[in-house]
């Protein structure tokens, strides 16, 4: 048999550990026995590799020490032990991973907003804390949740709890509940909280805040129209029918009475149970901020909070809880991350906009089985500068570990650091949450730097007297040049911790999805995006059909209101879209040859900022198809605008940019600058209909996107179309 493990017994190394590989062989029979042993990088590269010896008598155990002097990094490591025998057959095979990090130089103390969890015994993961200690304090988290150890012994490992919940029993949910159950008095259940309160205070003396509202139903609160200025109507309940309006009002029927009910039997004494809370959390625990929300995008809530103008002087935070999945970390939609951008409009809005917004302790999940390793990583580190550029106090990234159960196998299991217990093997994104949390302790957001683009992000930081800049795009890559005012050494650091010097005054960088940083004792002079390169949009190679998208004679705007409609009926789905005022014409591109170019006129006066404008784009002649998959030619402008190609066949065959994942990732969106072919695949579950026909194409051109957490204007309001491939 053979087992393996690090001779310190966790799997994120120090050079100071003298770190090494102790493989533990028990021989079932007498002979010489082999150990072979292959380290692979993160990009798959063989970086070291050998193999030991061993002569065993039967039942003999021996330990063979494996020195490990790879640089910084992640790291997948595979043995393979042969039998004795001149056959030498593989008797055992085993994979693991670790992650060699750099000597810790981290200052920030409990005032970090990195924030860590784990997986505990509900989920088969009875790890004490010198299990899951070290690997926090290794990878710089300094708020955790842990398993209910005292701060006394969680400090060793520089961490402590953050929050007082508002689900603890006894605590906020259970006692707004009764009291407005008519179960029990104000006064008594104010009364119950303050002592469950002071209870989780006991042996955890360093929490700083306490939450307000924990995943808790709006109850019939509406969804806040104030975000374009037009005011919410009581019992307008989800995301649905949330605005002024006689139709509307009329198709809601019972559902309406349903939801101003419910409305009027909760939220009065809702807002008794808050002012009376808020009160006695002033008075006898002032070192506690109060967060309000915590309950997925938080708009509802939070908007009912700022409609009934509740005393600024008790809002400290309000916090988004969004769970992300899948959702890019850029996409400008509910969700994911930017849903802070959202709620953070709506404070604004409602008079409440020197108020900060935060995430929740439990925030995007990032899930292995849905991304992969790499991917994953690259999310989970855009996440935190995203959360970083907003001025989040709590950054929850650190979901230790995955699940031992079956959970495993849901939206929530997968998404740790490290995979399950007792393995704790780091994944990817360990190394890459270390090294943000290394690069940028104690630095403080400044901005995002103008690259003349608005999908290359460069998001600059200080401290001290260094500057950092986090360089990334959401798709692709793209050559950069960074210039500085003079040649002076700076440190270059990928998403993994590798780092390389470089003294150049200016230097030429291709920044990729996975964010890297620049080290620099002088701040940057310009940042100056290039060209864009695609790898990943791969053209098939087997065409049934292309359709060319090169002359006026075959193609002309027409109206089509369907989108539109769609944001009058659910205004909650945001950001809204109508028709604007579009031009086509003929042009000559330089790489793609003729094509039609596609401008907005932006005449009009939006109604807000999150409004997008959308045409359509009709074949002159329809073109009947069998294809199942379609793709199209596009010069995007980095706007974020979607695409999509359109059919006569309602549900299918192919995926349009408002199907499941399409949407989320934002694969039909012009989040790019330059030509790319953006694929739509076909949607297996659609039933397959003869005469299908493609019949045109829409798109939209939004004239401002989220460059890092502040709109920016879209520089170009144009973009080209090349041709639709059917394959």
């Amino acid at each position: 048999s053979l087992q393996v493990d690090t001779n310190i017994g966790i799997k994120a190394l120090y050079a100071s550990d003298k770190p090494a590989w102790v493989a533990t062989v028990a021989a079932s029979q007498a002979g010489e026995y082999r150990l072979k042993w292959e380290i692979a990088d993160v990009d798959g590269k063989k970086v070291a590799e050998g193999e030991k010896g061993v002569k065993m008598e039967k039942g003999e155990e021996k330990r063979l020490e494996i020195p490990v002097t790879v640089g910084n990094g992640w790291y997948s490591i595979q043995f393979v032990l042969s039998g004795p025998g001149k056959e030498r057959e593989p008797l055992v095979a085993l994979q693991s991973s670790f992650v060699m990090l750099p000597p810790d130089t981290r200052k920030a103390g409990l005032e970090s907003p990195f924030y860590g969890w784990i997986f505990g015994k509900n989920h088969r993961a009875d790890m004490k804390l010198e299990d899951y200690g070290p690997l926090f304090q290794r990878a710089g988290i300094r708020r955790v949740r842990g398993q209910g150890e005292p701060e006394a012994e969680t400090i060793k490992y520089g961490f402590a709890d953050s929050h007082i919940t508002f689900t603890e029993r006894n605590g906020g949910r259970e006692m707004m509940a009764a009291y407005v159950d008519g179960k029990i008095s104000l006064e008594e259940a104010i009364a119950t909280h303050e002592a469950s309160i002071r209870k989780q205070l006991e042996n955890h003396p360093s929490i700083d805040r306490m939450l307000v509202f924990h995943e808790n139903s709006h109850r019939s609160a509406p969804f806040p129209s104030e975000l374009w200025d037009e005011p919410a109507r009581v019992g307008a309940t989800g995301e649905k029918n949330a605005t002024v309006d006689a139709e509307l009002l009329d198709a809601a029927g019972e559902g309406e009475k349903k939801g101003k009910d419910d409305y009027h039997q909760h939220w009065p004494k809702r807002m008794e149970y808050l002012y009376a809370m808020a009160k006695m959390v002033r008075e006898k625990f002032p070192q506690l901020k109060m967060q309000y929300g915590n309950s997925w995008n938080s708009l509802h809530i939070m908007g009912m909070v700022f409609r009934q103008k509740f005393p600024r002087e008790y809002i400290d935070t309000y916090a988004i809880e969004d769970l992300g999945q899948t959702f890019a970390p850029e996409r400008a939609v509910l969700g994911g991350v930017h849903s802070a951008w959202y709620l953070r409009e709506l404070a604004r809005k409602m008079g409440y906009g020197d108020v900060p917004v935060t995430a929740c302790t439990e925030w995007i999940g990032r899930m292995t089985l849905n991304l992969g390793l790499r991917e994953q990583a690259e999310w989970k580190a855009r996440d935190a500068l995203l959360a970083l550029g907003y001025g989040f106090d709590t950054i929850s990234v650190a979901g230790l570990n995955d699940t031992a159960t079956g959970y495993y196998f849901t939206p929530w299991g997968n998404g740790g650091l490290c995979n399950r217990f007792p393995l704790l093997e780091p994944k990817p994104a360990y190394a890459a949450i270390a090294t943000l949390t290394q690069v940028l302790d104690q630095a403080k957001y400044q901005r995002f730097v103008d690259t003349g683009s608005t999908v290359l992000y460069a998001q600059e930081f200080q401290r001290g007297d260094e500057w950092i800049y986090a360089l990334w795009v959401p798709t692709g890559r793209r050559h950069v040049t960074v210039e500085f005012p003079k040649g002076e050494e700076r440190r270059l650091i990928d998403l993994y911790g590798r780092e390389k010097r470089n003294g150049d005054a200016r230097l030429q960088i291709v920044a990729t999805t996975a964010p890297q940083y620049i080290v620099s004792k002088s701040p940057v002079k310009a940042i100056v995006a290039g060209a864009s390169e695609f790898p990943e949009a791969k053209v098939p190679q087997e065409v049934l059909a292309e359709i060319p998208l090169e002359s006026l004679n075959d193609v002309a705007i027409v109206s089509d209101k369907t989108r539109e409609e769609k944001s009058r009926k659910q205004p909650g789905n945001v950001p809204h879209h109508r028709e604007g005022e579009f031009e086509l014409r003929e042009v000559d591109d330089p790489e793609m040859g003729r094509c039609i170019e596609v401008e907005l006129k932006p005449t009009a006066t939006l109604p807000w900022a999150m409004t997008h404008e959308y045409v359509t784009i009709q074949l002159t002649t329809p073109v009947p198809t069998d294809a199942k998959n379609a793709g199209i030619w596009v010069k995007g402008n980095g706007s974020w605008g979607f695409v999509d190609i359109n059919r006569t066949q309602a549900n299918g065959p192919w995926y349009t940019s408002d199907s499941g994942e399409i949407y989320r990732r934002g694969y039909a969106t012009m989040n790019f600058d330059g030509w790319k072919f953006i694929n739509f695949p076909q949607n297996p579950d659609a039933p397959s209909r003869p005469n299908n026909r493609v019949t045109g194409v829409t798109l939209s051109i939004p004239r401002t996107a989220l460059v890092g957490v502040e709109l920016a204007p879209v520089k170009s309001l144009k973009v080209r179309l090349k041709k639709i491939v059917l394959y």
